[in-house]
């Protein structure tokens, strides 16, 4: 729609469109929806690196957690398979040398409540697993907790045998270190 303007005498001075009219009450107005419009993107954006990067680090942990859980379980089955070997009761060692890194801990001698998580405990006292590629180390400790004689009598007289019960804990530690993870078995053994 054209607005002409006329002056007296018939002579048409200037020809404005009505859309000449609207720009020039908008003032940048789509700058402004254009910039608030970027705005709202870059905050989604940032928002969605920043979980994406949280959520990297909880599975890494997570990961982290489950190697030293696995190493702890491998430790643990060595010790079992250890004691299933031994044709004879291993020895207890008792007095000043008690140090289950070379025999079997008596039965009140370790505390794992204290040092159930520090490596260096581990490192210096208990048997050193076979390593894992996969894990910062792997430890266990055997310990005896009692004995019971059983008596059979099969054919012609008794034969005196003896249950023993262990104890076997194993440590295990992920890849980084930061994570540990204890694990614990009872394991009956007739000698």
């Amino acid at each position: 729609m054209n607005i002409i303007t006329r002056q007296p005498y018939g002579i048409v001075v200037g020809v404005v469109t009505s859309g000449e009219c609207r720009r020039s009450a908008e003032r940048g107005a789509t700058l402004f929806v254009a910039l608030m419009f970027m705005l709202i993107l870059t905050i989604f954006g940032v928002t969605a690196v920043t979980t994406s990067t949280l959520q990297e680090k909880m599975s890494a942990n997570l990961k982290d957690q489950q190697m030293a859980f696995q190493s702890a379980e491998t430790a643990l089955r060595e010790a079992e398979a250890r004691l299933g070997s031994l044709t004879e009761p291993p020895p207890v060692i008792t007095g000043a040398l008690v140090d289950g890194s070379n025999a079997v801990w008596p039965q009140t001698a370790v505390d794992l409540t204290a040092s159930s998580f520090d490596h260096q405990w581990w490192d210096d006292n208990a048997y050193t697993a076979t390593p894992d590629p996969y894990s910062k180390g792997a430890f266990y400790v055997i310990e005896e907790r009692g004995q019971v004689p059983l008596t059979n009598v099969i054919g012609i007289g008794p034969e005196r045998t003896t249950i023993y019960y262990y104890r076997v804990s194993a440590y295990g530690a992920g890849v980084t270190g930061l994570s540990s993870s204890v694990a614990q078995a009872t394991f009956v053994r007739l000698f």
